[in-house]
């Protein structure tokens, strides 16, 4: 065996040490990640608002985050009889004026996309977390940015978004006022489900796939439906057919989500196929 040499025992020792480094990182993340969703305490949202939004509006969007999160909690209670204390923890914080916007579509195919978009999303939550003095974006265990749209008053009320499936970020892009938050609100809490491992439950044309998408697959007669699953955000009418929720009480998680999230034991898998 040929002795080696001390540049290259230099080298061996620096990388196994950025290993040991990565893999104590990663470890660390998954673990931060798994208290998450054992529910022994709420779970903690940071929904920072990025552009203009009157204080109205600002007002109107705390609300229905607030009445949004009283409500998951009431979904899981159903789910798990006897879970007590808060579920979620929201703080709104804006609106923010920033150089730099956290982007709103999902990486690409190519090969580069995943770390360019990565670095995209480090630069733009960087800049957001600059515009807000003394917050601390490691207190949080999910970081929503929500880009608020132009108030066009021609244009359809909207909401969109991005989240890292497991992950701490989410990024919604809305259009929200003083007179309507129901979207905003539902989009901003879609995310940070992805963030707990939630999965989308719709079909391409955005309407519920079943019988995952629906929040209750034990009703009878199926449809309608009284609730939107939150992986949905369509109250489904019919196969195929659905409309958006009025308001957050018409917003619920159906078993699928809620085993995703810890609120229920791993559901089993479907048999397969012959």
């Amino acid at each position: 065996m040929r002795p080696i040499l001390p540049a290259k025992a230099t080298r061996v020792a620096t990388l196994l040490v950025l290993l040991a480094v990565v893999v104590m990182w990663a470890s660390s993340r998954q673990a931060a990640r798994r208290v998450r969703t054992d529910w022994e305490r709420p779970v903690h949202v940071a929904v920072l608002v990025l552009g203009e939004a009157t204080p109205a509006a600002m007002a109107r969007l705390r609300g229905a985050l607030d009445d949004l999160a009283l409500r998951l909690a009431s979904e899981r209670r159903a789910w798990a009889p006897g879970a007590g204390g808060e579920t979620f923890v929201v703080e709104l914080v804006g609106p923010l004026h920033v150089d730099r916007l956290p982007p709103i579509d999902p990486p690409g195919p190519r090969l580069l996309d995943r770390p360019l978009h990565a670095l995209d999303l480090w630069r733009g939550a960087r800049a957001a977390h600059a515009a807000a003095p003394g917050f601390d974006p490691g207190a949080w265990d999910v970081r929503v940015y929500l880009l608020a749209a132009a108030p066009e008053e021609d244009a359809p009320r909207f909401a969109e978004g991005i989240g890292e499936q497991g992950g701490e970020v989410g990024v919604v892009r809305a259009r929200f006022d003083e007179h309507e938050t129901t979207l905003a609100a539902a989009a901003t809490f879609h995310e940070a489900f992805h963030c707990l491992g939630a999965s989308d439950k719709y079909d391409a044309s955005g309407h519920a796939l079943l019988p995952g998408g629906l929040a209750e697959p034990g009703l009878s007669p199926l449809f309608p439906q009284r609730l939107a699953e939150l992986m949905v955000g369509e109250v489904p009418l019919a196969p195929g057919r659905g409309r958006l929720p009025r308001s957050v009480a018409e917003l619920g998680v159906g078993p699928v989500t809620a085993a995703e999230i810890g609120w229920l034991p791993a559901l089993p898998a479907p048999p397969p196929r012959h």
